[in-house]
């Protein structure tokens, strides 16, 4: 099979990729601009292996080279790296070791967090996500009680910790949210500890970030880690011994759902912004983690879209998920982009300190990718590369009931091409059947 191979600077200008060509060439090639108006030669049932180009070279140096408007510049790279037999979201994560990646995930039939079977999973990949070796099952519980939600980092001295939510499935609607679980691995995820954290203060589920809780501001500055959580409330949930005890603490009264919180740069300051079911998603500073001052509200409406915001060059990116529930004639959920709705990302940058000084000015959004995405805001900065692991190609109908299967795959989104990165999975034919073969 023949590898694709990036259009010549000198030859003529390819004709307009269309935006189903753009979904295309960015899922199943990896490639965007010129380059990914060749990959519609390809059936989208084949393996295409990453076009090798400057753009799309292994990440094994720090060259130094960061990105511009978003992280991502100028245009995001997109691995598939499971199969779609599964449903695949409601919290992953990503650790980058020394020689291999590490990635995890809650994998069950459906999307709600009601289904029994909800376990999470791990697998190694020493290839970039070419292909997962090992995987298997770290977290079950028994009597209908599910592991959902889950968010995982490299802790401190080496220890990997997975921090999610435990379920009761008998509401076979939303499932009955119990109290979250802790679970660490001191050897590379070949054992795990596991502990439910019964002592906190309420039932809760963890937002999409698991922060660094410095000392300067009261944590450990190795061993000090904050995640926070909805449920009768917003909360801030703390360690200072590498996740071996945990103390929480309300924070504010949610307006919302999930909330995801960046430290700007090396300073004591901090900005959250929060989901909101609607009405302006409301966005909080802190300067300790602790105390938050708002909600001052940031001119975005996003509906129950999930969203992530990330620190990059002393600039802070917003990206957000447009997820109309069936695609292109739906507009639940959608955030329009100059009037067209889609499934996909969308983003927006600013300068650090202007939104630090008024939280409520930011840009308007700009359409980063084209991708039915279900989105866990996992993001990973290697070397001089951003890294975002999450649920893709859910199924239209985003299915969440009792004896319905959904699926979604897990994927990489990167600011490079990640090494030997392939299509590994055939697409679902709704999506396949969507995409113009001429």
């Amino acid at each position: 099979m023949a590898s694709l191979v990036p259009a010549s600077t000198e030859s003529p200008a390819p004709p307009p990729v269309s935006r189903r060509q753009f979904l295309y060439s960015s899922v199943v090639a990896g490639l965007t601009g010129a380059s990914a108006a060749l990959a519609n030669e390809r059936s989208p049932t084949q393996a295409a292996p990453l076009a090798t180009s400057p753009a799309s070279r292994v990440d094994d140096v720090d060259d130094g080279l960061l990105p511009g408007a978003h992280p991502f510049w100028p245009s995001p790279r997109v691995t598939l790296i499971t199969d779609h037999k599964k449903h695949r979201s409601r919290g992953s994560g990503l650790v980058i070791i020394e020689d291999r990646w590490l990635f995890f995930w809650r994998e069950a039939n459906i999307h709600g967090a009601s289904d029994p079977d909800s376990v999470v999973k791990m697998a190694e990949s020493r290839n970039g996500g070419q292909t997962l070796d090992n995987v298997r099952t770290i977290y079950r519980e028994k009597s209908g009680i599910t592991g959902t939600d889950i968010r995982a980092r490299l802790m401190g001295n080496g220890r990997i910790g997975i921090f999610g939510s435990r379920r009761d499935s008998s509401d076979r609607i939303k499932g009955i949210t119990l109290k979250p679980f802790f679970m660490f691995s001191d050897d590379r995820g070949r054992t795990w500890q596991t502990q439910v954290l019964n002592h906190l203060r309420a039932a809760m589920s963890p937002s999409f970030t698991f922060n660094e809780f410095p000392a300067s501001v009261g944590g450990h500055d190795t061993e000090g880690f904050a995640v926070f959580c909805s449920g009768s409330g917003m909360n801030g949930v703390y360690t200072k011994d590498n996740g071996l005890t945990w103390t929480d603490r309300k924070l504010f009264d949610n307006l919302g759902g999930e909330v995801s919180v960046v430290r700007l740069g090396e300073t004591d300051r901090w900005i959250m912004i929060c989901r909101r079911s609607r009405g302006e998603n409301p966005v909080y500073r802190s300067t300790n983690l602790v105390d938050w001052d708002g909600p001052h509200f940031s001119g975005k409406t996003i509906g129950e879209n999930s969203s992530t915001i990330l620190y990059n060059q002393g600039h802070l990116t917003w990206i957000a998920a447009s997820r109309p529930y069936h695609y292109e004639n739906d507009a639940s959920r959608a955030i329009p982009v100059d009037g067209e709705i889609f499934k996909g990302l969308v983003t927006c940058t600013a300068d650090a300190e202007a939104i630090w000084a008024d939280p409520t000015k930011w840009p308007a959004w700009s359409i980063l990718m084209y991708l039915p995405a279900h989105f866990d805001g996992t993001f990973v900065k290697h070397r001089a590369h951003w890294y975002m692991l999450f649920g893709a190609i859910e199924d239209p109908q985003r299915i969440a009931s009792p004896g319905k299967k959904g699926y979604s795959q897990l994927g990489i989104m990167s600011s490079v091409a990640a090494p030997g990165a392939y299509f590994s999975a055939c697409l679902p034919g709704w999506l396949a059947e969507s995409i113009p073969q001429s």
